[in-house]
């Protein structure tokens, strides 16, 4: 069996597939080992534990997504558990993972703190606690639009049922019977010494590296890690265990009174327990079992190499937690580290330790891609580049500090000469990489890999390793250069694809609205919502951040060819500076009667950008397309009259955008165009009393009505008796806040109205 344990990786890994996507993947592979049998490379006993192995992982897996698809409660009035997770208090919320004994699934629960709270009233609030809650409400935490982040499918993935919140503290009642809580207690008694004893700016850093908790770094420097592939650094893995666990060993060794089986014992203890410490992440599980693996490997000499020790930890790893294979973490930290080490050779083939480096990064990086553009759908080239310096920089210098500065923060004088010299070193390294950002990060925008493409991509970077492994240059050149037509391929795809698409994007109570031209020919938004931060005082970039730049980068847009303003009410342009400072637009279309202070701003941060008034009359040409200007023709002396009120034909039908104008400027819509009619209708204002007149219907007579709204708004937006007009008329009602975007799919002779979340319903439904 020595040697042939990755086997059973492969296996599951195969099977896990087979049950979220077709049985065909399963059923293939299973022939393909009773060929390897009948060749006789491998024995039946070995035949028969793969096809049992992938049998029970098979159904074990279809018997998860059953579980995580029945429905939850909106409301639970009163439900009895256990705390099954750290406790994570911060001075906006408490956070923990609960386990009722009524549902066969943890749920996650969230209280967001106020002034009057007192913790020291509520202390039993501690993992392993048994608990009694009260007044739960269920969080609606679904991706509504293409490209937004699924919180409600990463918390499914995590083994999490649903997502709640409590009201009052009150309704929290504990009573601690948890003996874990002593390793959590321990921790955050250490993480709140190291808090006294340093800066706050270096205590972060220490708490990010050492005990894996990055809630003190700033996000602006998450981010810029983030977008120089160097989030590694920041998460615990195989390189911040193996110093940590070599200095420790160097530290024993040279005390009298500790042998080399004693360090060994001590060790073994500590990487037990330093998970636990260090925030549970799968790359701090998958680095601490290798280690504990190559120590009992040690001891009783064992003869299993580096490819099984990985493959057992795999194994493990998924019998304590099966939804580990979710996360991407756990697939990252696996798939990099069973790519080292099939790459030994390679590796072992380069002249020094930058050579090494480079080797490593590279194939890093060639193996996650397409997962990385699934999910992220950007990936940083000189990424490498950047790995070089700074991997040795947190090796040798800030990983080792970090952990001598909690062995030693109890001592006089010398934590505050660590805390200097940390502050010094690690602002220049970060301010460093923030001019590296501000002048070279030019990222490879490729849009979302496609899951159809996942085989032949890692067939081709197989075939790849073998070649260059063999020293076959021209057959591994050659197999490269597919590799990279097969991802130009995906990024210019759209450029041969008939199909063009409107999304009426989820933002809540706002528009904003994308059309993609067939052949990518040109891509024209009207619109594009923001949101204001919580005391209201200026505006935030969340709607660009988790709503239109991720759809935009989900679809490799990298350039707008035409955006058009409506009007300046925040709800239709808070996005705008947002997206003119990351996106290439080339015209940007207003009103007259527009806010001149934007339109200057917009103009000075913008120089690129051309700026155009319009008025009701004109006829634009964006890419080849024809666009219909309707109003305003004069100033109406109303911000919502005045918008901008468009009409365009995508393939069969005939779209009509009409801003926020209310029954005054529809009155003068149809005097100025008796031929009004149009087959779908933007509703104007949400929805709301003051438009979409009985008059206005009869004159366009749209055989679908879009409204764009957000869930629960102030305004009870969209207004009843407008839906009972749209009902009347037998017009088709779709809206953003009960069913996500809204999408219409044409060609020259067909166009399709779905909505994004019935959409992925179906798609669920057909698996």
């Amino acid at each position: 069996m020595y040697g042939n344990i990755y086997w059973f990786v492969i296996t599951i890994t195969i099977a896990i597939i087979a049950s979220h996507s077709s049985t065909i993947f399963l059923f293939s592979y299973l022939l393909a080992m009773f060929f390897f049998y009948k060749q006789k490379k491998i024995n039946m006993l070995f035949l028969l534990l793969i096809i049992l192995a992938s049998t029970i992982i098979y159904f074990y897996y279809e018997y998860l997504q059953t579980e995580s698809s029945r429905e939850i409660p909106p409301y639970i009035e009163e439900i009895n558990g256990k705390i099954h997770s750290e406790v994570k208090i911060t001075p906006q919320l408490i956070n923990f993972q609960f386990q009722p004994t009524e549902i066969n699934s943890d749920i996650m629960i969230t209280y967001f703190l106020t002034e009057k709270d007192n913790l020291q009233s509520n202390n039993e609030i501690k993992t392993g606690s048994v608990c009694v809650l009260k007044n739960l409400t269920a969080q609606n935490n679904f991706a509504k639009n293409p490209g937004q982040f699924d919180y409600q499918r990463y918390l499914v993935n995590s083994g999490i049922k649903a997502s709640y919140t409590i009201s009052t503290l009150e309704n929290i009642a504990c009573r601690n019977e948890g003996k874990i809580n002593v390793i959590y207690d321990f921790k955050r008694k250490i993480v709140n010494y190291v808090e006294k004893r340093y800066s706050t700016y270096t205590s972060s850093w220490i708490r990010a590296l050492i005990f894996g908790d990055k809630e003190g770094l700033d996000d602006e420097i998450i981010a810029l890690f983030q977008r120089w592939n160097l989030s590694h650094l920041l998460a615990i893995s195989g390189l911040h265990v193996g110093l940590i666990i070599l200095m420790f060993y160097m530290l024993m060794l040279r005390l009298p009174f500790f042998t080399k089986e004693k360090s060994q014992c001590v060790l073994f203890i500590l990487l037990l327990f330093y998970p636990l410490i260090a925030g549970e992440a799968p790359s701090v599980w998958r680095s601490c079992l290798l280690a504990l693996f190559v120590l009992i490997q040690l001891k009783f000499k064992f003869a299993f190499s580096s490819l099984d020790i990985l493959s057992i930890v795999f194994v493990v790893m998924l019998l304590v937690d099966p939804y580990s294979i979710y996360q991407l973490g756990f697939q990252f930290s696996f798939i990099v580290t069973f790519a080292i080490i099939l790459s030994r050779i390679i590796i072992h083939e380069a002249g020094n330790y930058l050579q090494i480096i480079i080797q490593i990064s590279g194939i890093s990086l060639l193996i996650i891609l397409p997962i990385q553009l699934y999910h992220f759908y950007t990936f940083n080239p000189l990424a490498i580049a950047i790995n070089l310096l700074y991997i040795p920089y947190f090796s040798f210098i800030i990983i080792p500090l970090s952990l001598l500065m909690v062995v030693f923060s109890a001592l006089p004088v010398i934590p505050q000469l660590f805390d200097y010299f940390f502050v010094k070193i690690q602002s220049l390294f970060s301010t460093i990489l923030e001019r590296i950002d501000e002048s070279l990060y030019y990222p490879l925008i490729v849009g979302k890999f496609p899951m159809s493409l996942f085989f032949l991509y890692y067939i081709l970077i197989i075939v790849f390793f073998m070649f260059w492994e063999r020293q076959q240059k021209i057959r591994a050149f050659c197999v490269g250069v597919s590799i990279t037509v097969l991802l130009i391929g995906i990024s210019i795809s759209p450029y041969f694809n008939d199909e063009g698409t409107i999304t009426v994007l989820d933002i809540g109570q706002g528009d904003a609205i994308i059309i993609e031209l067939p052949y990518r020919k040109g891509v024209i938004m009207i619109d594009a919502a923001g949101t204001m931060t919580k005391n209201f005082t200026e505006p935030s970039n969340k709607n660009f951040e988790e709503i239109i730049k991720p759809f935009l980068l989900s679809k490799g847009i990298t350039k707008i060819d035409a955006l058009f303003l409506s009007h300046d009410d925040h709800d239709h342009i808070g996005s705008v500076p947002f997206i003119l400072d990351e996106f290439i637009v080339d015209k940007v279309f207003t009103t007259k009667y527009f806010d001149k202070a934007w339109i200057s701003e917009y103009i000075i941060n913008n120089k690129e950008t051309a700026f155009h008034h319009l008025t009701g009359g004109q006829i634009l040409s964006i890419a080849g397309h024809k666009i219909e200007v309707l109003l305003p023709v004069e100033d109406n002396f109303d911000k919502n009259d005045n918008s901008l009120v468009l009409r365009s034909r995508f393939g069969p039908y005939t779209w009509i955008f009409t801003g926020d104008i209310g029954e005054k400027a529809e009155l003068e819509l149809m005097s100025l165009y008796p031929n009004l009619g149009s087959d779908i209708l933007k509703v104007s204002h949400h929805g709301s009393s003051s438009s979409t007149t009985d008059e206005f219907l009869e004159g366009v007579k749209p055989k679908a009505a879009l409204i764009s709204v957000g869930v629960n708004n102030r305004y009870n937006h969209p207004n009843k008796e407008v839906l009972e007009r749209l009902g009347e008329k037998e017009i088709a009602v779709l809206r953003t806040d009960q069913s996500g975007a809204i999408i219409y799919s044409y060609t020259k002779k067909e166009g399709t109205l779905f909505t994004f979340m019935n959409n992925i319903q179906n798609k669920k439904g057909r698996r």
